[in-house]
Parts: C-alpha cells; sequence; structure tokens
C-alpha cells in the first residue's frame, strides 16, 4: 500500500485523504505535504490489508536457569533474507558467452555480518500454518561479529535436488539492502537463436507474426533466476528460466520478432461420423536482410490425431516442422490432420 492513497480518520476532524508513505510505522503525507506518524487503526484502505503487517516486532525472551552456563543456539526460518541468481546472455558473432551474479537481499531492519554461508536453490516447499508455499531460491547463513570481506561462491554436491553454493568468507549485509556478488560463468554449449510459434490446432486459418527464441546449453547446473540478453551491447529483452541440470537445454522467447510473419489456412478435406479431415498450410515470410531458422509447433487436442506431411513430424499430439527462411524470402509447408470422431 506504500505509495497508494488511503483515507485518514481523527477525532475532531473530517475525514481526509492522505498518502501512505512507509507502512512499518504508518507515516503519511497529508495534503499540504507534510510528513507524520498515525495509528494504523485510523486509516481505512481501499483493499483488505495482510493479517500481519503492523505493530511492534515480535519478541522472545530466554531465561537461562540460576548459575548455567554454556552457550546456546537459536535457530529459525525467515522469509525476510533471500536470495536469487542473475543471468546475462551477451550474444555475438562468435556465439553466445553466459554469466550469473548473486543478489542476496536483507528485507529486515537489521545489519548482519554474515559468516559461513549456503545458498540453496530448487524446488523448495515451506510449510507455514498449514499452507505451502514454493521458493526458488533459499539463504541459509551464519551470523558471525568477524570483519566483512567477500569471496567466491563454490557449488557444492546436490542435496537430494536441491542445488548448493558455499560461501566460507565473511561479508556485510546492510539493512533493508540487496548485496551482488559473483556466482558463476557457466560454458555455453549449442547455442543458436530462431523464430517460432507454438499454438494449438485449430479448424480456422489466421495470421501474425512469430516469436524470438533462444536455446542453448550449460555445462553447470542453472539455478532459476532472471535472465538479461545483451546483443551488440544493446538489452534485447529479459525473462526468466526454471533450474536446469548440466546438459539439458535452456529454451525461452523474448517476444514478437515482426520481421517474421505467417498465414496460417486451413481447409476441411472431409468430414463424416467418423472423422474430420483438415488441410493446413503456413505461409512463412521473412523480410529479413539474413535467412532465419522457424520452428513451428501445434498440439491437436486429441490423442488419436493423425498428421501427414512432408518435413512435418508427430510426437503424441504435438505436430511440429522446421524450415530455413530465406532473407527476403518466403516458404510455404503443408500437412493434413486426421481427427477421429468416435
Amino acid at each position: 500500500m506504500e505509495g497508494r492513497e488511503v483515507v485518514l480518520y481523527e477525532d475532531g476532524r473530517e475525514p481526509q485523504t492522505v498518502t501512505l508513505v512507509r507502512a512499518r510505522d504508518i507515516l503519511i503525507r497529508d495534503a499540504q505535504g507534510l510528513y507524520r506518524r498515525v495509528d494504523a487503526q485510523d486509516l481505512a484502505l481501499p483493499e483488505l490489508p495482510p493479517e500481519s503487517g503492523y505493530g511492534a516486532l515480535p519478541v522472545s525472551t530466554f531465561t537461562l536457569a540460576p548459575q548455567a552456563s554454556g552457550t546456546g543456539v537459536l535457530s529459525y526460518l525467515t522469509r525476510s533474507v533471500s536470495w536469487t541468481p542473475r543471468y546475462t546472455l551477451t550474444v555475438g558473432d562468435s556465439g553466445a558467452q553466459l554469466s550469473a551474479l548473486a543478489d542476496i537481499t536483507n528485507g529486515t531492519e537489521l545489519a548482519y555480518e554474515v559468516g559461513e554461508t549456503e545458498l540453496l536453490a530448487g524446488d523448495v516447499n515451506l510449510n507455514n500454518d498449514g499452507r505451502m508455499y514454493r521458493t526458488e531460491a533459499m539463504y541459509d547463513t551464519v551470523a558471525t561479529s568477524a570483519p566483512a570481506s567477500a569471496g567466491n561462491i563454490v557449488q557444492q554436491e546436490s542435496l537430494n535436488g536441491i542445488y548448493r553454493y558455499a560461501l566460507d568468507q565473511t561479508f556485510s549485509l546492510p539493512a533493508s539492502s540487496t548485496v551482488t556478488l559473483p556466482f558463476m560463468t557457466p560454458k555455453v554449449q549449442e547455442f543458436e537463436g530462431y523464430v517460432g510459434l507454438n499454438r494449438g490446432f485449430s479448424e480456422s486459418g489466421d495470421e501474425g507474426v512469430l516469436e524470438r527464441y533462444y536455446r542453448f546449453k550449460s555445462d553447470r547446473a542453472l539455478p532459476g533466476g532472471g535472465v538479461t540478453v545483451r546483443e551488440q551491447g544493446r538489452v534485447t529483452g529479459q525473462t526468466r528460466i526454471s533450474e536446469t541440470a548440466p546438459g539439458r537445454p535452456v529454451d525461452f522467447s523474448l517476444g514478437r520478432d515482426p520481421e517474421v510473419s505467417y498465414v496460417r489456412s486451413v481447409k476441411t478435406v472431409s468430414r463424416t461420423a467418423r472423422s474430420a479431415v483438415f488441410e493446413v498450410t503456413y505461409l512463412l515470410k521473412n523480410s529479413k536482410k539474413q535467412p532465419v531458422r522457424a520452428e513451428i509447433k501445434e498440439t491437436v487436442y486429441n490423442d488419436r490425431a493423425q498428421v501427414k506431411g512432408e518435413g512435418v513430424t508427430q510426437n503424441g499430439n504435438q505436430v511440429s516442422f522446421e524450415v530455413t527462411l530465406p532473407a527476403g524470402g518466403e516458404v510455404t509447408r503443408t500437412f493434413t490432420v486426421t481427427i477421429p470422431q468416435q
């Protein structure tokens, strides 16, 4: 709700519209531009507020028995300290390079001098009040009073499908901040850029443009995170990838490519009580000054459908074909789809 308008009700005054500047201490700015703190119960909000968003921080007190000695360890799970990888895929004439940073975010009001650190990534399910939460990245740390520094993040053995990375040097994690550390530089293999279309089968024709796709493999496991693609020094798109094992393809789209278009026409060849036969024709046009490879995929929502066509393959209920479009040229592909009616 920070930065949004709310209504303030105060005794002896008319209700007034104010802006909630900071939620943790209910700091508002009134119509005169003045800042002050108010009580949370005096605010009327345009939508349902969170169950736990007001009031003081919870405090727990632990009392040792008289004359007891020794050390204690307090362990707890917090969602206020987290991390996520951030990738940059740099594409050039000689291929592509992938680099990654680790963004470690401290959402608390406390600063940490962090000692041994282990970063966990993967499908980690957390239980909270009977509800399951899925997190793409977890952060496990031991706080110390050692001087701050930073070192390399080293990959460890996986933990039953959870990726583990160790940072054994201390560093500072200021309050309400994000610390970015060098993460890894995986080796990119089998990189390719292409255009594509992934859609479901329809008895009606249509037209449009294809999507820009990139595909590559990495020699290292990749935790899920955001990816920024740079070509010739320019940012050409951003997306997210899920965790990927070494040697598995990473395939993603960066949006529409208006220079490569398609016209899809459908002709009903026959229709009986037992089956319907359709002829699907794609006309692909490339207005670029260089050739481009295109991949077309259609999903036929019938497990017994049969597809026939030169250069067209069928894998289960998915139909696909690949073509290379010449610079400033066009290519036509036709296939038939037989769909049982019973």
